[in-house]
């Protein structure tokens, strides 16, 4: 089978490294994800959530730069759906902070 363009070529080339280039490769392929966490501002109509979530950085084959893994998301969905509910309680067990929207007049 052939390889064509950039995606199959690396692909060919992590499973099975250049001899030249060898070890290190395969051993940093192999290597465990990293995690950081990050905030995300979650909004509904007048309400938002300042929310801590963990995202994990893993350059390898299939997974190209830092993805969100699922628990996460619904995390981020729970805090939504309360906020569209008005229950403030509920997002700010999740949250770090819930925040009151006003908008203000730009004409002073």
């Amino acid at each position: 089978m052939a390889c064509y363009g950039t995606f199959q070529t690396n692909f060919c080339e992590k499973i099975h490294p250049h001899p030249i280039r060898g070890f290190q490769e395969a051993q940093d392929m192999n290597a465990e994800p990293q995690t950081r966490c990050i905030t995300k501002l979650v909004r509904e109509g007048d309400l938002a959530a300042d929310v801590d979530v963990l995202v994990v950085d893993r350059d390898d084959l299939f997974e190209e730069g830092p993805y969100l893994p699922s628990e996460e998301a619904k995390k981020l969905d729970a805090v939504r759906r309360a906020l569209r509910n008005g229950d403030i309680r509920a997002a700010s067990r999740l949250a770090r902070r819930v925040y009151a929207l006003k908008p203000v007049d730009a004409e002073e």
